[in-house]
């Protein structure tokens, strides 16, 4: 069992988590010839970094502003068209933060955008992919559980 420092100097151990996310989802895309699914598969990288607040301390001044603090990357994730076997890219990054104190066991819920690159040979469309996160931490601020899924295309 581990043991948590003295509570003086909870907000100097933030707990920080990386965790990748398997991703595969069907979407609609809408391009030039009136849209297709498209298979998406690939990674996404979460980055969490969680300020405890002791219990016995709850007020600590040393706490930041932002004590839970959540940064997302997409590594490697595509898709490729149904009828048209043609291959969509994604690429973005993100960076959020929390106000409120740290909740263990709340669900953390965060949307993200990222960019929708058009396949090859380029159609001229210029979308946004709005990603939903729901991340779960444990008791001690390391995420243990992220899921995300596409919620909504965003674009001509």
């Amino acid at each position: 069992m581990s043991t948590r420092p003295a509570a003086t100097s909870w907000a100097s151990n933030p707990v920080t988590t990386s965790k990748m996310i398997s991703f595969e989802q069907q979407f609609f895309i809408n391009n030039t010839d009136g849209g297709e699914f498209v298979n998406f598969t690939g990674q996404l990288h979460v980055v969490t970094t969680v300020f405890p607040t002791d219990p016995t301390f709850p007020n600590d001044p040393i706490i930041p502003n932002d004590p839970v603090r959540i940064q997302t990357n997409v590594i490697n994730l595509s898709g490729v068209g149904e009828e048209s076997g043609l291959i969509y890219g994604v690429t973005g990054a993100s960076s959020d933060s929390f106000a409120q104190p740290f909740r263990p066991g709340d669900p953390y819920n965060i949307l993200v955008t990222y960019r929708l690159l058009p396949p090859n040979p380029i159609q001229p469309i210029d979308n946004f992919l709005n990603f939903g996160y729901t991340l779960q931490f444990n008791s001690i601020g390391e995420l243990t559980d992220a899921e995300a899924s596409i919620l909504v295309v965003e674009g001509p």
